[in-house]
């Protein structure tokens, strides 16, 4: 009989995990398990008056190598978007205007993002004494970099992939490779130079360098000619009738060496193995019977709530260039956005109608979770009133609005959450021939999600070959 496993989950973890998992077994019975009558989680793209808008990720980096491999096993070479030459330029909306990010060292020093004293207090980051284990991402940066590079950058940098706040995050969980900087060579700046020699040496990236331009990111973001909602069309081709929608699994049992997963509509499935690829909250739910501590365990990552706000215009009635990808809002601003991505330039021609702009601006996260239950028409006024004042822009009625709210949006990997991810995999293993993946492990990014997904793909292979 036929190794039979269930994912319970079709996002994109979900999916990439299925779909790596019938490549390496390909005799074994697949379910796909999804609770909503659409698969992709977070990741879709609506398709509205001639505007493609995300409904969550807007794209991935090309410095790792996880997701571009999945496109290239999905033969969707020919779809990939890179984005335009120009989204390298980033915009902090600092001391009340918008201000570029440098892109390299003697930019840096020449940019007013920080002032004099705090540029040399980073010229002494050689000399500041490595640090414990963990702590969070402020206590860091305080640390190494200084006061106001935690507040100009560290903040804003983590409210636009977080929604979260430096206090909080742990340096070591949601930012590995900086703190393995620190802890390989004692120091960033010393770190980074030698991971830029190593590639100049090498032609090519050193696995898990931050390195890219003075703050921002390494790699070139890359999406789909039609959306990310590509990605979750083809995994679900290629997966086929293994993929179930509307199914939502209410709890998850051990039966002798199986598992029983039943579901809400009545239905059991008996099965040998199970992948948990649903959001920490909801699998603490349905494998509760299966083991309390785990369930506490993954009920205990917290989430950040986030709404995103998506306008589209025709061009001339938004006055303002919208060159480069977008800006980002430190705290101390004092803004109720945590900023805004000039989609159509990210992707230009792809996005939005000829003629028009679409921009995304993105609202609450820890800062204000309480902005993203306000009702539309309130929403979108704070929204005009945010782009007046970061932009300068006055406009009237946008041609398409379109609204999505994430009451748990984002995990967010508070200090222990390391810990607390090894305690999940130990008490998986005591269960045996579980496992758990999901953006709440190991990294929110596609790439993290697409990566974990080949790593427990190989550890269901492994077992069911131990067990013969």
């Amino acid at each position: 009989m036929a190794t039979r496993v269930a994912i319970v989950g079709g996002g994109i973890s979900g999916l990439s995990t299925a779909f790596r998992i019938r490549q390496r077994l390909p005799e074994a019975e697949l379910l796909v398990l999804e609770a909503g009558e659409r698969l992709g989680g977070s990741m879709a793209t609506r398709q509205v008056s001639g505007y493609r808008i995300e409904t969550g990720p807007n794209g991935f980096l090309d410095n790792k190598p996880h997701t571009l491999e999945l496109v290239r096993d999905l033969g969707l070479e020919d779809r990939l978007l890179p984005a335009d030459a120009a989204s390298k330029i980033r915009y902090l909306f600092l001391d009340g205007r918008l201000v570029p990010l440098p892109t390299s060292p003697p930019g840096f020093l020449l940019s007013s993002v920080l002032p004099w004293h705090a540029k040399l207090r980073v010229l002494l980051e050689p000399w500041r004494p490595v640090g414990p284990g963990d702590e969070t991402l402020a206590e860091f940066g305080r640390r190494r970099l200084g006061k106001a590079v935690v507040e100009r950058l560290l903040d804003p940098f983590v409210a636009g992939i977080f929604a979260g706040a430096p206090q909080q995050l742990s340096v070591a969980a949601a930012f590995p490779a900086v703190k393995a900087l620190e802890q390989e060579y004692g120091s960033l700046i010393r770190g980074m130079r030698a991971r830029a020699r190593a590639r100049r040496r090498g032609g090519e990236a050193v696995a898990g360098s931050p390195a890219g331009g003075a703050t921002g990111p390494s790699g070139h973001l890359h999406s789909f000619k039609e959306g990310m909602g590509e990605l979750v069309a083809a995994l679900e081709g290629r997966l086929g009738e293994s993929v179930l929608r509307s199914v939502r699994v209410r709890e998850v049992r051990r039966v002798g060496e199986a598992f029983e997963v039943h579901c809400e509509d009545g239905r059991s499935e008996r099965v040998d193995a199970v992948v948990s690829a649903a959001p920490a909250f909801r699998a603490a739910e349905y494998l509760r019977p299966l083991s309390e501590p785990l369930a506490e365990a993954l009920s205990a990552i917290p989430y950040a709530a986030v709404a995103v706000v998506a306008t589209g215009f025709k061009r001339e009635d938004f006055d303002h260039p919208l060159c480069g990808f977008g800006f980002i809002c430190p705290s101390r601003e004092q803004r109720r956005i945590l900023g805004v991505l000039f989609t159509s330039s990210i992707y230009p021609g792809h996005r939005a109608p000829e003629g028009r702009v679409l921009l995304r601006t993105m609202v609450g996260g820890v800062r204000a979770p309480e902005l993203v239950s306000l009702p539309d028409e309130a929403l979108v006024e704070l929204v005009r009133e945010e782009h007046c004042v970061t932009m300068g822009v006055r406009w009237g009625e946008p041609e398409v609005v379109e609204i999505v709210r994430w009451p748990r949006g984002i995990p967010q990997y508070e200090v222990g959450h390391l810990e607390r991810v090894a305690r999940i995999e130990a008490l998986c293993a005591e269960v045996g021939g579980l496992f758990v993946t999901g953006n709440h492990q190991r990294g929110v990014g596609v790439n993290d999600c697409v990566r974990d997904a080949g790593r427990i793909a190989e550890a269901v292979h492994r077992w069911v070959t131990q067990r013969g």
